[in-house]
């Protein structure tokens, strides 16, 4: 039997092939088992940042409830102090902060001290601390140059400046939006009129069909008396004094004068190809709507147009589309007048008549004046009809005006327009009332804001005036 030799190769055996595998799976492992722990993390993270997300919007909601409760209970506060009062009654702007219930001294208004306080005391309650912001807008404020136009239309004091209703960017003739920036850059300067008194931001509409959008009623007067500090338990004894009513019209030796202007709104513009993109200027009864306006010195658009690029009415038998009252009291009766009808021999309406008729709506040259008191000849002032005496002859407005208080205008649009166009009807008219000096707006508007912990509600609210048409059958 031979010998085994001995081996003289010392170098390491190769491992076997499983266990290489088993070395590498248990790196393999190690690296899911890292993995699946980052990811964890990661996830925890998330869903922790989520429960964050998740808290801070709900009590950000809860916040917002509790400022729109604030501000609705408010609201209702403000209304019936607003439904105690007259026409024309008016807070300026107000702020009342509380920090955890109390007053914070930067808030010096005694209005703060009452119904707010305890709202703002319920708030505290609730660990949450408040600000309450309140205007509300009867009148114009005459201490601030933005809220009158200069300069105006009229003669005599009236053609420097004047006071409108709409109030200066205001009005529902323009766009909304347009407007909305209008009005911000109006307020901005408290110290500086305003110049373009035929802006459409600064006329309202009268749309006939509804009895909400067809007629208007304007005081000629004003509550001037001080909103009052009370509490929610003192509101059954709140009460307006006569002796709070500012009527500037009325008295033997009142000076004060009005104009009431009405026009019609913008043609339609041209409709455009729409291949090409140019206007289609064969369309009858429309304007180009391209380069700017020669009135109002802005890019023409559907509401912005110079006065030869309206609707015309047709004045074939020139009608009176719209008619007008004055309404109040004289001592305790209640008295009035309505518009004065007279023409010339050759049927055109004399300079002194009142009536709201198609030829002088499209009168641009008389700068669309209807009733215009600051006419200097007596014998071509405006007159009206005494609803008590029916004089035929008329008698001067301002002269009424002077017998009576709480005198109210009311205008009311009595049926379709009809413009010069085969087919064509005019959508509305579009009135300004400008006074030399502020009278009662067509409407009480407030407004309300509440913060909450930084999270702020905001409520509008308005309250238009509302007069029964008494004489407009009889005017008819």
């Amino acid at each position: 039997m031979q010998e085994k030799k001995p081996r003289t190769d010392h170098s390491p055996k190769p491992q076997s092939k499983p266990n290489k595998i088993l070395k590498n799976r248990k790196g393999f492992i190690i690296i899911i088992g890292l993995s699946i722990v980052a990811l964890t993390m990661y996830y925890s993270i998330m869903v922790q940042k989520q429960m964050i997300r998740t808290v801070q919007e709900t009590k950000r909601s809860n916040d917002l409830f509790q400022a729109k409760l604030a501000a609705q209970s408010i609201g209702d506060f403000v209304s019936y102090v607003i439904n105690k009062h007259d026409a024309g009654f008016s807070l300026d702007a107000t702020e009342c902060k509380y920090v955890k219930g109390q007053l914070s001294t930067s808030s010096m208004s005694p209005l703060c001290s009452g119904y707010f306080q305890e709202v703002a005391t319920i708030q505290a309650a609730k660990g949450n601390d408040m600000t309450i912001r309140i205007n509300v807008k009867g009148k114009l404020n005459s201490d601030n140059a933005n809220s009158r136009y200069a300069t105006c239309v009229g003669s005599n004091s009236m053609a420097s400046t004047c006071y409108g209703v709409p109030a200066p960017a205001t009005g529902d003739a323009g766009n909304d939006t347009i407007c909305q920036a209008y009005k911000e850059s109006i307020a901005k300067d408290t110290t500086k009129s305003v110049s373009d008194i035929d802006n459409p931001c600064n006329w309202n509409k009268l749309t006939f069909g509804s009895n909400l959008t067809d007629r208007v009623a304007i005081p000629l007067y004003y509550d001037k008396s001080i909103f009052p500090a009370i509490k929610i338990s003192e509101l059954q004894d709140l009460t307006t004094s006569v002796a709070d009513i500012s009527n500037p019209f009325g008295g033997v030796n009142a000076s004060k004068n009005f104009i009431l202007r009405i026009r019609t709104p913008c043609l339609p513009c041209y409709n455009k190809d729409p291949k090409t993109g140019q206007e289609i200027t064969t369309e009858a009864g429309k304007r180009s709507c391209e380069g700017t306006s020669t009135s109002t010195n802005v890019p023409k658009s559907p509401y912005y147009c110079s006065d030869d690029e309206r609707y015309v009415l047709d004045t074939t038998k020139d009608d009176m589309v719209a008619s007008w009252q004055i309404t109040g009291l004289c001592g305790a009766d209640e008295c009035g007048m309505i518009q004065f009808k007279e023409v010339k021999s050759n049927g055109d309406p004399t300079l002194r008549q009142s009536a709201i008729k198609e030829s002088l709506i499209n009168d641009s040259d008389a700068k669309h004046n209807i009733i215009n008191t600051t006419i200097t000849t007596t014998e071509q002032k405006p007159r009206a009809k005494d609803t008590t005496t029916y004089n035929t002859k008329g008698i001067l407005i301002l002269d009424k005006l002077k017998d009576m208080t709480k005198p109210v205008f009311s205008m009311f649009l009595s049926g379709k327009l009809i413009g010069t166009v085969q087919g064509q009807f005019v959508p509305y008219l579009e009135y300004q009332f400008l006074s030399d000096t502020p009278v009662g707006q067509a409407k009480i508007e407030s407004e309300i804001q509440v913060i909450i912990n930084n999270v702020v509600y905001t409520q509008k609210l308005e309250k238009a005036e509302r007069r029964p048409l008494v004489d407009f059958a009889i005017q008819n």
